[in-house]
């Protein structure tokens, strides 16, 4: 009897002590495909900087307040958005200077569902005027008639 425990114990024993056949270094995983894994694309390859047509980046952008926008044909003509979270996106003011000027501002919604920018036409208008944009976490783009595309940027 106690030769045949002895060999019931060691059997068990042996299942349990089998050889490990993943690699020694734990942090890396071999590849699915046994290819080399893909790596990240940069946002510079993708163009608009990084930035997509993506509801959750436009969400995102909305967690940000204030932002620095230029337009693209004239890169010297400057905008101030300053903007608010309200769903299904963000609210809030575009005006055209350094300062913040209440009178001359734009009304401005980014419409997260849609992924558009809407401005209104005059100062004080409803923003009715949308068009496509592109976000990331900092910055959009919408293009604006004789300005190009309009980038903002936080501040």
């Amino acid at each position: 009897m106690k030769r045949v425990t002895w060999v019931v114990v060691c059997g068990v024993l042996g299942v349990g002590c089998a050889a490990e056949t993943e690699p020694d270094d734990r942090r890396t995983s071999a590849p699915a495909s046994g290819t080399e894994a893909q790596k990240p694309i940069p946002p510079e390859a993708i163009g608009n900087d990084g930035r997509e047509d993506s509801g959750s980046m436009c969400f995102a952008t909305c967690q940000n307040v204030a932002f620095n926008c230029k337009g693209q044909t004239n890169k010297a003509l400057v905008f101030n958005a300053e903007l608010t979270f309200e769903m299904p996106g963000c609210w809030g003011s575009m005006s055209q200077g350094t300062t913040a000027n209440a009178d001359a501002a734009l009304k401005l919604k980014l419409d997260c569902n849609t992924r558009t920018v809407c401005l209104g036409a005059a100062p004080g208008a409803e923003p009715e005027t949308c068009t496509q944009a592109t976000f990331s976490a900092f910055s959009f783009s919408f293009p604006r008639g004789t300005d190009g595309n309009v980038v903002c940027t936080r501040e």
